[in-house]
């Protein structure tokens, strides 16, 4: 974690900042791949959109991490 003094913030305000950055590369992990299941459900197209939600989630889970590694 960055120095408080530096950003400003307090220990509680950064962890609260780390802790929306996780539920966020979590949500875009499993919510891609859950719309898909749910899509082939509903139209009877088992497992397509399933692999196609996985693929897409799995890109945008994989560009997020790339995002919060860079420094800032």
């Amino acid at each position: 974690m960055t120095d408080p003094q530096k950003t400003g913030r307090s220990g509680r305000d950064q962890g609260y900042v780390w802790a929306s950055r996780a539920t966020n590369v979590a949500a875009v992990g499993v919510v891609p791949p859950a719309l898909g299941y749910w899509a082939d459900q509903s139209w009877g197209t088992f497992p397509w959109l399933l692999i196609l939600g996985g693929a897409l989630g799995f890109l945008m889970l994989m560009l997020e991490v790339q995002r919060l590694s860079r420094p800032r």
